[in-house]
């Protein structure tokens, strides 16, 4: 739990810095704004882990999901670990260095998810035959979509 709240707090934070170095202007601001993102990054996510549990029950794959939730774990809380000296140097550099340490924390970022989904999938798919389709509208769906989403609402 610790861990989760970790992850939500700093990716909160790190979404109200780069908020406030982009310039964008919402109807709260201050300690409130990132109090919200960071809510909301945490209440995605807990429903998230939810949904993919009851999915779990309903179709009676416990022992694959329960799996596949260890892996998003380690995949987020990972990233969490990254974007934690990533927030300190965000407010500790001047605004020329920032760009650099977006793009590293950025990288960093993909190489992560990509590991973990890579050795995750490699895993669920060849433990259960199902057709490509259904992991296809999954990642759109549950993966993808949230993200596209929160870049639309930040206007970047």
């Amino acid at each position: 739990i610790a861990l989760f709240l970790l992850f939500g707090l700093i990716f909160g934070l790190f979404l109200y810095q780069l908020a406030q170095y982009k310039g964008a202007y919402y109807s709260i601001n201050g300690v409130r704004l990132f109090v919200s993102f960071s809510l909301i990054i945490l209440a995605a996510l807990a429903i998230k882990f939810l949904i993919v549990k009851f999915l779990g029950f309903v179709f009676n794959i416990n022992k694959l999901v329960t799996e596949y939730l260890s892996t998003l774990y380690l995949t987020y809380f990972n990233i969490g670990f990254v974007f934690l000296p990533v927030t300190v140097c965000f407010c500790l550099l001047t605004a020329t260095l920032i760009n650099y340490i977006l793009w590293m924390a950025l990288i960093l970022a993909v190489v992560i998810f990509i590991w973990q989904y890579l050795r995750s999938s490699v895993n669920i798919v060849s433990s259960i035959l199902f057709h490509k389709f259904y992991l296809f509208v999954y990642l759109c769906a549950l993966e993808i979509c949230p993200v596209l989403i929160l870049i639309k609402a930040l206007n970047i």
